[in-house]
C-alpha cells in the first residue's frame, strides 16, 4: 500500500490551509499518511490516523521571506549559501534538514509507490527535500507533489531549484501546483515550459458559511492575518477616515472593524494601530480569546466584508490564505491590486484598491450593491467547494477503494 509522507514545517499552526490540506489528505487517501512536522510545537495539533513526527528543526522560518525584518535578513543569507555567496552560514541548519530526510527516508524505506507532500515557502526545506531525492536511485524515487506557497526571492537560487524541479516534471516523478497562475508565469520566464502546474486552492471546505444580510447601520469589516507590517493594519485609521466622509456625504453604514488578534508578531505596530483607530473614533472589536482557529473563524462568520490592504510590493507572486478563506466563506472580498492578489476578485465577489482612499471607495461601492456582491460571493463559493476535494492535488494521492 502507497504511504502518504507530509513536510510541512508550518504544522504548528491551529489554522490555515496548509492543516486544512493535511486534514483533507488524511480522510480521503487510502494509504498511510505520515507528517513530519517541527520539533517544538507550541500546541499540539492531532489528526486521527495520521502519525506525527516531530523532526524538522524548529527555526524552519529561517527561509521565509518577511521583509524589513531579522528573519528576512536571515532569508537573504540562506539565498546566499545557494549561490555560493556566504557560503557557510547557514549551512548547519540546511544539513539538518537534509540528515533528517535522508534518515527518515532510509528508516522508513521509501520506494517509488510513495509520495511526499511539500507545502513549503522555504527554499532551504525544498532544496533539503530535491537533494535527498535526487541521491536515490531512479527506481526508487517517490513522486514530489510540491505545493508553491511563496515564490523564492533570489533569482539565481530560483533558477536553480525551479530547473531542478522542472526536470522531476518532464520524467513524471513530481507535480507542482501553486496557489497563483503566476508560478507558471515566472518557470517560463526563466525557460521552463510547464504545462502541468495547476492552480491550487485550498480551502476550509468542512465548515458551513452563513449568508450575512446587507448591513444597515454598521457594515463590519473583518481584519485577518497576523498583525505585521506587510498585512497593512497601519492603513486602517486612515482608510476609516476616508469612508466616514463618504458615508456622511451618501448617507451609508458606519464602519466597524472585526481585528482578528490571537496572532501578534509586532506587538508596536499593533499598539499604534488601535492609538490610531481611537483617534479617528472608529468602532472596533479585537477577537483575541480562545484558540486561534475559533479566533479566525468568528472573524470570518461575523463580518460583512474581508479587506486586505496588504503591501502590494511584497505579494508580487504570493498567494493568500485570507482571500482563500474570503472565498470559501462567500464574503466579498476587497484586496491590494496591481499583484498576485488581485487573481482572487472574480466574478464581481470584490474589489481591488491600492489607495487608501482607493479602499474606502471600495468598500462604499460594496456596501452600496452589497446583495450583488454578495451573492457572487456565495456561487463562487459554492463553486470552490464543489470542485475542491476532486482536485488533482488530492486525486493523484489515491482514493478509497
Amino acid at each position: 500500500m502507497s504511504r502518504i509522507i507530509i513536510v510541512d514545517p508550518d504544522f504548528e499552526h491551529a489554522c490555515g490551509h496548509n492543516l486544512t490540506a493535511n486534514q483533507i489528505i488524511a480522510s480521503n487517501v487510502a494509504g498511510e499518511v505520515m507528517i513530519l512536522a517541527p520539533a517544538t510545537l507550541p500546541a499540539p495539533v492531532q489528526l486521527p490516523g495520521v502519525a506525527i513526527r516531530r523532526v524538522l528543526p524548529r527555526n524552519s522560518y529561517i527561509a521565509t521571506n518577511v521583509r524589513g525584518t531579522l528573519v528576512d535578513r536571515l532569508s537573504r543569507v540562506a539565498c546566499a549559501v545557494f549561490t555560493g555567496r556566504g557560503r557557510g552560514l547557514v549551512d548547519p541548519v540546511l544539513s539538518y534538514y537534509h540528515d533528517v530526510l535522508h534518515d527518515f527516508f532510509e528508516e522508513v524505506s521509501i520506494s517509488r509507490n510513495d509520495s511526499i507532500v511539500v507545502h513549503t515557502g522555504s527554499e532551504v526545506l525544498l532544496a533539503s527535500v530535491l537533494d535527498v531525492i535526487e541521491c536515490l536511485p531512479e527506481a526508487q524515487r517517490p513522486i514530489l507533489h510540491y505545493r508553491q506557497v511563496r515564490p523564492i526571492s533570489d533569482f539565481e537560487h530560483a533558477q536553480q531549484l525551479h530547473t531542478r524541479l522542472a526536470y522531476l516534471v518532464r520524467q513524471n516523478q513530481a507535480y507542482i501546483y501553486s496557489e497563483t497562475r503566476r508560478f507558471k508565469v515566472t518557470l517560463a520566464a526563466l525557460g521552463h515550459d510547464i504545462a502541468s502546474i495547476e492552480t491550487l486552492e485550498l480551502t476550509d471546505c468542512s465548515r458551513p458559511f452563513k449568508e450575512q444580510h446587507k448591513p444597515t447601520d454598521f457594515v463590519t469589516v473583518a481584519v485577518l492575518g497576523t498583525v505585521r507590517t506587510e498585512k497593512g493594519h497601519a492603513r486602517l485609521a486612515n482608510i476609516a477616515g476616508h469612508y466616514a466622509q463618504l458615508a456622511g456625504q451618501l448617507r451609508k453604514p458606519q464602519l466597524r472593524y472585526l481585528i482578528h488578534a490571537a496572532h501578534i508578531k509586532n506587538r508596536k505596530l499593533f499598539d499604534r494601530m488601535l492609538k490610531s483607530l481611537d483617534a479617528v473614533n472608529v468602532e472596533y472589536e479585537i477577537v483575541d480569546a480562545g484558540p486561534e482557529e475559533d479566533v479566525h473563524w468568528r472573524c470570518v462568520k461575523d463580518c460583512h466584508v474581508i479587506m486586505m490592504p496588504y503591501d502590494r510590493n511584497l505579494y508580487q507572486e504570493r498567494g493568500s490564505g485570507v482571500a482563500i478563506d474570503a472565498i470559501v466563506s462567500a464574503r466579498p472580498l476587497l484586496i491590494s491590486g496591481y499583484c498576485t492578489l488581485e487573481e482572487y476578485v472574480r466574478g464581481e465577489n470584490g474589489l481591488s484598491a491600492v489607495s487608501d482612499g482607493e479602499f474606502a471607495q471600495a468598500l462604499s461601492t460594496v456596501v452600496q450593491d452589497y446583495d450583488s456582491f454578495s451573492n457572487n460571493a456565495v456561487e463562487l463559493a459554492l463553486r470552490v467547494r464543489t470542485i475542491h476535494a476532486s482536485h488533482p492535488f488530492y486525486a493523484r494521492l489515491g482514493r478509497p477503494g
